[in-house]
């Protein structure tokens, strides 16, 4: 069977080099129909915009992606900041995007600043004495916090 596909390659080879003179081409190309190239992959590109309050993590990290290819895009907000959504070619809001690129994809992820939690709130308490006792705090503190117990105790002169 080799010998035959030898064969073969060969007889088409020279009819091709007879073709080629036949019409007046020259080239110094063989083309080989037994083993053709491999045919051309149609690649697609991904980008991501960069976002104020965080970043991105893609997984595979690559230049280009082939058709059908899964992509994995991870939303990393910085200190004081969440993620909101995606944006562009894509339309999510859970901080984890998983893609099959089938197109050109362009990205941007939204995040949005935290405000900052309140100050716990506190209280303090001051007495003044009057003419003829005193006044005692229990317990005896510089601050208390909302629902916490003072005991205030008056004592005469």
């Amino acid at each position: 069977m080799r010998t035959f596909k030898t064969q073969l390659s060969f007889l088409i080879l020279i009819q091709l080099f007879f073709v080629a003179c036949d019409t007046g081409i020259t080239t110094n190309k063989i083309i080989d129909l037994v083993n053709p190239p491999p045919p051309d992959i149609k690649t697609y590109t991904l980008k991501i915009a960069s976002a104020m309050g965080g970043a991105t993590n893609v997984e595979p990290t690559k230049s280009e992606y082939i058709f059908d290819e899964f992509i994995q895009i991870t939303a990393l907000p910085i200190d004081g900041y969440v993620f909101v959504k995606w944006s562009g070619t894509q339309d999510k809001k859970e901080p984890v995007l998983l893609i099959k690129i089938q197109a050109n994809e362009w990205i941007i992820p939204i995040f949005t600043k935290v405000d900052a939690p309140p100050a716990p709130l506190t209280y303090a308490v001051k007495v003044d004495t009057a003419i003829g006792g005193t006044v005692s705090i229990s317990p005896e503190k510089n601050e208390y916090n909302p629902n916490d117990f003072v005991k205030l105790s008056a004592t005469p002169n």
